[in-house]
């Protein structure tokens, strides 16, 4: 029986980290970039915390999720509405907010999200989904749909950068309104 190499101890942490949220505690996060790193040919999330100790979460994307992230955090149009559009507007129809996007767990480099969601009965609903796709619906919502990451999700898969500067500050606004 032959045996694996042991996994750097970052890897063995992200692993582990594979936990339903209930109960956790949750940091919330902004988007501040999405972008592709060469020599890289996907792109990359980058979400960072609101609060001290300002660590980042970056994962990686297939080209269609990132595209469909970038022309919502852009606001970009197209020609014809994109399947994300076409949900926004459903929930819009129906009267049904998205609360909450929730990135609940990594398993490997495999990120995992929930997205809650409240529509006319009394409570609201919980659905599991892919990161991705939480972040391009709730960039499409008419009000601003907070973001949060699990706190052992960070403390395992998160960078530290220190406190943001004022000009990565701007620039991520200006980047979100679609500025050059």
């Amino acid at each position: 029986m032959s045996e694996e190499p042991p996994l750097a101890s970052q890897e063995q942490a992200v692993a582990s980290a594979r936990m339903p949220a209930q109960g956790r505690p949750m940091r919330p996060v902004e988007l501040v970039d999405i972008s592709v790193d060469l020599p890289a040919t996907y792109p990359v999330v980058v979400l960072r915390e609101l609060d001290p100790p300002y660590r980042e979460l970056r994962f990686a994307l297939g080209l269609p999720e990132g595209a469909a992230i970038a022309y919502a955090w852009r606001s970009m149009t197209t020609p014809r509405p994109l399947t994300h559009d076409l949900f926004a507007t459903v929930l819009e129809r129906f009267e049904i907010s998205l609360e909450l996007v929730s990135i609940v767990a990594v398993e490997g480099r495999t990120f995992f999200a929930e997205v809650t969601f409240r529509g006319s009965q009394p409570g609201s609903q919980t659905i599991e989904c892919r990161p991705s796709d939480a972040l391009a619906l709730a960039l499409r919502q008419r009000l601003p749909v907070p973001i949060v990451v699990a706190e052992d999700v960070l403390d395992c898969a998160g960078v530290a950068v220190g406190e943001p500067t004022a000009f990565a500050s701007s620039a991520s606004v200006a980047a979100q309104r679609g500025a050059p």
